[in-house]
């Protein structure tokens, strides 16, 4: 399993850098949680995506605005645990999942300012499965940039 880069000393401090540092652990979590839905046990597999969403959600909420590039490693951790699920109703629920916890958290930031990074999320989420992903209905990540 691949780790995320630990992250330069000196960019956040108090609050912010446990913040962060929970995030990462969250993401983590994910991937381990990613390699368990591998494994042949038929129950709790949609439980422990959802409460992986939920509390990503939380800790999104908090960081999205303080420490933007750690969203970039966020959706390379997610395009890179879905890749290891074989099944691909198994893929398309983590990528939904993880996908809409990412759209939460661009909704609350101001994409005029930061076009780029929603069209860099969009982007590696649609390759990863190869058209533009349908999160919450009509709208797709990335579609109010």
């Amino acid at each position: 399993m691949e780790k995320l880069p630990k992250l330069p000393p000196g960019h956040l401090r108090g609050e912010d850098e446990a913040a962060t540092i929970e995030l990462i652990r969250l993401v983590e979590a994910g991937l381990v949680a990613t390699n368990r839905l591998n494994q042949p046990s038929p129950r709790g597999k949609s439980a422990e995506l959802n409460a992986l969403a939920e509390a990503g959600q939380s800790a999104f909420q908090h960081l999205f605005w303080v420490y933007q590039p750690l969203i970039v490693e966020l959706t390379n951790a997610l395009c890179l645990g879905s890749a290891a699920v074989r099944k691909p109703w198994m893929r398309q629920l983590l990528l939904r999942k993880g996908g809409r916890t990412l759209r939460y958290a661009l909704q609350s930031y101001d994409y005029q300012k930061d076009g780029e990074l929603s069209a860099y999320i969009s982007a590696q989420l649609s390759e990863t499965i190869g058209k533009s992903l349908p999160l919450d209905g009509p709208r797709r990540l990335g579609s109010a940039v």
